[in-house]
């Protein structure tokens, strides 16, 4: 039995010796395709910063600096393919053998491959712009300067080095009150406005039997400022295409009315947006005993008529206009640094025409297919306040809004209780980020200081860690790079 021992000791060690060797390349080979995953990530985040002769050579540099089990590694293909954003990297590295040498193994080759593939990424930053963003929030300056700040270095850290990118587009969408769709004095675009009155004037704000509001601002002599009004429910919240076989879906532009007049010599009580004498431009007739209604509606005064006192019918029609989704970094930059803040608080207009610029289809079609291959959507929406439609204790029950006046009770019944007013808004802005997420947008949200509704924007937010909160002005940049960290990533497709 001991000879028979010896002689079978042997192979038997030699086995367990060659079973070492095997076990350990096994996880020399499991680690040598993690450190390729890796690299084949950070090749397509930076394809578009790596010349063709480097491919290989960067390729090398990023697997070795994760690859710790074996000095070298050998690249044998690297490639990117830049118009679909995709890195491949085959590799392999030779793991020395111990107990195999025994038997004339003195090494053992392993590989690795993977590829990567860069999401195409759609970001629309819906930002708010009103007056509280003037106000100083702790350490940092004013929230204005920190938004603008933070807005211009998330551009920068998306983009890189580039002027342009193959991978990111970006629209910009500040919002206050209302929100600028095109810039003040553009022509309107009939596909999508309502230009012709198709629509009437479901506001009840003007005399629109008798005038358009567009007529109206070319009675005046003045331009559109480029605001527009809240789509009648149920389109208020949706994406529906606007199309003139269905009046409803279209934009109507706001034109603010001029507000009956309470005496005659400025400044005029009890209406703020008092901008014209209810007896000008081509009105006859007395006005005694006639109804501040009447007083409001009636067209023939605007005739000529020119606004005073820096309201009209532009009022509140403040924020700078929409910026496009646009892959060109220095568009994006100053539009950031062009943002001013005045004017009340309209989440859910700014969270819609986020969404609308993401949307494929009209006003903006810059965006791809919803559910496109290797694309993602995304909203960082951000304020520092709550919804506040106004509420006013006079015939109108409130300032002039995206939905007319609280008298018009589009949005609820007509009330001048603010808190019911944006408790309304309120229920509008949750159903607009509820139907946003189910088309696939992924929404991040931002509570900017201790004076912003939390409890909104959680909800709206798509998972509790898309939610932030800084407190302080010196804190917003901080989370808009964690923020750029998130959504800048790549998916490893093989």
């Amino acid at each position: 039995m001991a000879v028979t021992f010896a002689v079978a000791a042997l192979p038997v060690s030699m086995m367990v010796g060659m079973g070492v060797d095997i076990a350990n390349a096994t996880r020399v080979k499991m680690a040598l395709q993690d450190a390729t995953d890796e690299a084949a990530i950070s090749l397509a985040r930076q394809q578009s910063t790596i010349a063709d002769s480097a491919i290989s050579s960067t390729a090398q540099s990023y697997v070795q600096a994760s690859f710790t089990k074996i000095s070298t590694i050998r690249i044998t293909n690297a490639t990117i393919d830049r118009t679909n954003i995709i890195a491949t990297i085959d590799d392999q590295a030779t793991v020395p053998m111990f107990f195999s040498q025994l038997v004339g193994v003195s090494s053992m080759t392993v590989n690795a491959h993977a590829v990567a593939q860069g999401l195409q990424l759609e970001v629309a930053m819906v930002l708010d712009t009103s007056g509280s963003m003037g106000d100083t929030l702790g350490s940092g300056g004013t929230k204005i300067s920190a938004l603008r700040t933070a807005a211009s270095d998330f551009i920068t850290t998306m983009f890189g080095t580039q002027t342009t990118s193959q991978r990111v587009s970006i629209g910009i969408v500040p919002f206050a009150t209302s929100v600028r769709v095109v810039a003040a004095g553009s022509t309107p675009d009939s596909s999508y406005m309502d230009t012709t009155g198709k629509e009437g004037d479901p506001y009840g704000d003007l005399d629109s039997t008798k005038y358009t509001r567009f007529q109206l601002f070319t009675q005046m002599n003045q331009s559109w400022g480029g605001c527009v009004m809240t789509r009648p429910p149920p389109y208020d919240v949706t994406d529906d295409a606007p199309t003139t076989s269905t009046p409803a879906t279209l934009f109507i532009p706001w034109f603010a009315p001029d507000e009956p007049d309470t005496n005659l010599s400025y400044p005029y009580n009890n209406y703020e947006n008092d901008y014209i004498v209810d007896t000008g431009g081509t009105c006859s007739g007395s006005t005694s005993g006639k109804s501040d209604l009447w007083r409001e509606q009636r067209s023939c005064k605007y005739k000529s008529a020119s606004p005073s006192y820096g309201l009209g019918p532009n009022y509140l029609c403040l924020s700078n206009a929409i910026t496009p989704l646009t892959n060109t970094a220095s568009t994006l930059t100053n539009a950031a640094s062009a943002l001013q803040a005045n004017g009340n608080t309209n989440i859910m207009e700014g969270l819609m025409w986020g969404w609308r610029v993401l949307s494929p289809g009209a006003p903006f079609t810059q965006g791809k297919a919803y559910g496109a291959p290797n694309n993602r959507k995304v909203i960082i929406l951000m304020t520092d306040g709550f919804n506040n439609y106004g509420g006013v204790n006079n015939m109108n029950d409130s300032s002039y809004f995206t939905y007319g006046f609280a008298r018009n009770a589009l949005l609820g019944p007509a009330t001048t209780n603010n808190d019911t007013l944006d408790s309304e808004l309120d229920t509008k802005t949750l159903a607009a980020c509820t139907n946003a997420k189910a088309m696939g947008i992924v929404i991040y949200a931002i509570a900017f200081g201790n004076t912003a509704d939390t409890t909104l924007l959680q909800s709206c937010a798509s998972n509790a860690n898309y939610f932030y909160q800084p407190l302080n002005s010196s804190d917003l940049d901080p989370v808009f790079q964690k923020i750029a960290q998130s959504i800048n990533n790549l998916r490893l497709s093989q």
